[in-house]
């Protein structure tokens, strides 16, 4: 039991070490409202408890190198849709698709090869007519995590 409570104790300070760098990281959603914001952060916390979770029998360099691409993908997933979705009307159409063609390459890294997409177009329709960003952000995660557990 004891191996098993040691492990918990590493598990739990990973956990709170890759959280603590994400809510340190103002960049994640400097371009969205604050409940836009708040979405996206709890996005990527529960993101990043579950990356470093999947560390469980690893030592801590391992668990390092093995987490480290993943978290980078998150970062920039959650940077580059809060940068869309937050500055969309100001960006123009070739900025749109590189941020959405970003947001794409991440999400599958995270998520895996297989996940499906709105297109961009649906994206941005959406939000012309009036819905939010963060319930944009939090229909996203709704299907992106809905479409890993397939």
């Amino acid at each position: 039991m004891r191996e098993e409570e040691a492990s918990n104790v590493r598990i739990d300070k990973r956990i709170k070490k890759v959280q603590e760098s994400m809510l340190g990281n103002e960049a994640l959603g400097e371009s969205l409202d604050e409940p836009a914001a708040s979405e996206l952060m709890s996005w990527g916390l529960k993101s990043a408890a579950g990356i470093a979770s999947s560390t469980q029998d690893m030592d801590d360099e391992t668990a390092e190198l093995t987490i480290a691409d993943r978290l980078k993908a998150l970062r920039k997933l959650m940077r580059h849709l809060g940068r869309l979705l937050g500055e969309a009307k100001d960006l123009d159409e070739e900025a749109r698709v590189w941020l959405w063609n970003s947001v794409q390459t991440h999400a599958r890294q995270l998520y895996g090869e297989g996940l499906q997409f709105p297109a961009l177009e649906d994206v941005m329709k959406r939000l012309s007519k009036g819905e939010s960003p963060r319930q944009i952000i939090a229909s996203l995660r709704d299907m992106f995590e809905n479409q890993k557990n397939l």
